[in-house]
């Protein structure tokens, strides 16, 4: 499933953005595989942390850095999608997610 999963899912640049003295931000966008299309909505969930984060209307959720272990895992669910897990890296630019249609 990991296999097929990781055939479905592509990153294009992995996280991240430094500002001033503002804290690191890792940024995720969750796009449709087949229109290039943000996914508003989308359940984001970090391994090991209880809440549930939503997709923004440009398919992006943001998260401070420090709140993200160094082998975090994302796991994306979406109606009508494959599910998917991305493990994040924080890395300068943001990481782009396309989800499968089922």
């Amino acid at each position: 499933m990991k296999v097929l999963l990781s055939a479905l899912v592509y990153l294009m640049l992995s996280t991240a953005v430094y500002a001033g003295g503002d804290p690191l931000e890792v940024k995720l966008k969750v796009i449709d595989s087949t229109s290039g299309e943000a996914l508003i909505g989308a359940h984001v969930r970090i391994s090991g942390c209880p809440e549930v984060l939503f997709t923004d209307p440009d398919g992006v959720i943001s998260l401070d850095a420090s709140l993200i272990d160094a082998n975090a895992e994302l796991n994306i669910e979406y109606i009508s999608y494959v599910d998917a897990s991305v493990k994040m890296s924080i890395t300068p630019g943001m990481t782009v997610l396309a989800m499968e249609p089922r």
